[in-house]
C-alpha cells in the first residue's frame, strides 16, 4: 500500500501528459498476455476534441495519479449531456480507469473525479464508460481466463474491489455469449426460418457496399429506435454515427452485415466484424514504421467474429424477427469462414434477446459489471 500522502491527482493539461494518461495501461498489463493494447494513435484521435465529436456535445476532464512524479492511475470525469438531455437526469460518469494495486490511489481518483462532476451539477457517477454505451464500458465481471474481442475490455479483478471499497454498488451487469457452431441448436429455428422463406414480404439481404451512405444512414435509424427503451441508451448524432462507421469500414465484410426488410421496410440489422484483437496484440500499440505489414497479416487471419449489434425496430417486435435474423446471422458467420462467434454485449434483464441466444445454444461465458453512486 502506498502512503496516501504522498499520492497526488493532477489534472491532463499538455500533450505530455495526455501521453503519459494514454500510454499508463502498458504498467498495469505489463505481464498479462491476455490485454489487447489500443494503437496509440487513435487513442490521440480519441482524446483530441477536433476530431471526437464526442466532444461536442460533452465534457472531459482527465486525471493522473502520481507519486514522486510516476503514474499510478488514471481516471476520466465525464458529462455527457447527450444521455442527460435523453433522461432529464444529472448523471455524471467516469471512465477510463486504470490503477496499479493501490487502493489509496484509486480512492483519491474516484474522489476528484465525483468532485468534478459534483461542483458542474452532477448527482451521481456512473462508471465505467469509455465514452458511453456506445462504446467501450464495463468492469470485467467473470471470464479473466479469456482475452477480450473486439472492442470489448479486459481489467484486472481488483477493480471490482476497488470500486466497492471506494462506495460504488452495481448499477447493472453486461453478458457476452459465445456461440459456436458445434452448439448452434438448428433444429429449434428451422420451422420458423422456413416459415419466413415461404413468405414474400419478409427478406434478409447483405448491406449494399455500393450505397454505403444510405445503408449506414437505415443502420442508424434502426438503432436509435430499436435501442431506445434499453437501460443506459444514448442515442448518436450524426456526426457520432459518421465517425464509428469510418472506424469500422477498413474491417467490414458485407456478408457480414445484413439488414431485415419487412414489405420493403428496413424492421432490423446485424452487425458481424471479424475479431481484430490479436491483430492489435502482435503490434502492441503501433503501427509505423515496422508493424502495419504484420498488422495486415494479422488481420487476414481472424478467428472469430464479434456480433456487436442486432436490432428490431419496435413496431417489428415480438414477431419471431430476432430469431430470424440470429439464425441469418449464424449462417453468414459460418459462410464467411468462422465457427465461432462472441454476441455482446446484452443488459443481464434483456430477457427477450437473452432468451433467444440460450435457445440458440448460446453461453453467457462473460459478464462485466457498471457502477454507480450518488455524489450530491
Amino acid at each position: 500500500m502506498t502512503n496516501g500522502e504522498a499520492v497526488f491527482i493532477r489534472p491532463v493539461q499538455d500533450n505530455r501528459a495526455l501521453k503519459t494518461f494514454i500510454k499508463f495501461p502498458w504498467n498495469v498489463y505489463r505481464a498479462s498476455p491476455l490485454w489487447v493494447p489500443p494503437l496509440i494513435r487513435d487513442e490521440l484521435h480519441r482524446f483530441d476534441p477536433r476530431k471526437n465529436p464526442f466532444y461536442e456535445h460533452s465534457e472531459v476532464q482527465l486525471f493522473l495519479a502520481l507519486k514522486g512524479g510516476e503514474p499510478l492511475g488514471r481516471i476520466a470525469a465525464l458529462i455527457n449531456r447527450s444521455h442527460n438531455q435523453f433522461y432529464k437526469d444529472r448523471v455524471g460518469f467516469f471512465g477510463f480507469f486504470e490503477c496499479l494495486p493501490d487502493l489509496t490511489a484509486a480512492q483519491k481518483l474516484y474522489e476528484t473525479a465525483a468532485r468534478w462532476l459534483r461542483e458542474r451539477g452532477m448527482t451521481s457517477m456512473r462508471g465505467p464508460m469509455n465514452f458511453s454505451t456506445n462504446e467501450v464500458c464495463g468492469f470485467l465481471l467473470e471470464g479473466f481466463d479469456k482475452s477480450p474481442v473486439t472492442m470489448m475490455p479486459y481489467t484486472p479483478e481488483y477493480y471490482l474491489e476497488f470500486a466497492e471499497s471506494c462506495g460504488l454498488h452495481k448499477a447493472k451487469d453486461l453478458h457476452a455469449y459465445l456461440i459456436r457452431e458445434d452448439l448452434f441448436v438448428w433444429e429449434k429455428y428451422e420451422p420458423l426460418v422456413k416459415l419466413f422463406s415461404e413468405r414474400k414480404d419478409v427478406r434478409v439481404r447483405n448491406v449494399n457496399m455500393k450505397a454505403w451512405s444510405e445503408e449506414t444512414e437505415r443502420i442508424r435509424e434502426i438503432y436509435n429506435a430499436s435501442w431506445s427503451a434499453n437501460w443506459g441508451f444514448v442515442p448518436m448524432t450524426q456526426a457520432e454515427f459518421d465517425h464509428t462507421v469510418r472506424q469500422f469500414k477498413p474491417i467490414v465484410n458485407p456478408q457480414l452485415v445484413l439488414i431485415l426488410e419487412v414489405n420493403g421496410v428496413p424492421a432490423g440489422f446485424s452487425l458481424t466484424l471479424p475479431d481484430v484483437s490479436p491483430a492489435f496484440k502482435r503490434v502492441n500499440g503501433k503501427l509505423f514504421p515496422f508493424r502495419f505489414i504484420s498488422f495486415l497479416r494479422a488481420l487476414r487471419k481472424a478467428e472469430q467474429v464479434r456480433v456487436i449489434l442486432l436490432a428490431i425496430r419496435p413496431e417489428f417486435q415480438k414477431r419471431g424477427l430476432a430469431a430470424l435474423l440470429i439464425t441469418e446471422t449464424a449462417r453468414a458467420v459460418l459462410r464467411a469462414g468462422y465457427n465461432t462467434a462472441e454476441m455482446s454485449w446484452t443488459l443481464e434483464d434483456n430477457v427477450l434477446i437473452n432468451k433467444a441466444l440460450e435457445r440458440a445454444g448460446g453461453i453467457a461465458y462473460k459478464k462485466y459489471r457498471i457502477y454507480e453512486t450518488g455524489i450530491e
